[in-house]
């Protein structure tokens, strides 16, 4: 498939290679894209594995109770 400019990942996958496998469709044949990947705390060994197999720490950032229930009137930083 070309022309992927976006990829939402809503789990987190047990296998690093996988998540690499799954971003990298953002950037064949040289071109430039966005990864997003939800993770709940309870997968947080999963994000070290795949931080540890990239040899880098991912951005991220954590919603508020308010964000989470769409009760907030602040922006999300994406």
């Amino acid at each position: 498939i070309t022309g992927i400019s976006h990829v939402i990942n809503y789990d987190i996958p047990d296998n690093p290679e996988d998540y690499v496998h799954r971003v990298g469709r953002t950037g064949r044949m040289g071109a430039a894209g966005k990864a997003f990947t939800f993770v709940s705390s309870s997968e947080g060994d999963q994000l070290t594995k795949v931080e540890m197999f990239i040899n880098k720490m991912l951005d991220s950032w954590e919603l508020s109770d308010g964000e989470k229930d769409g009760n907030s009137d602040e922006p999300i930083n994406a």
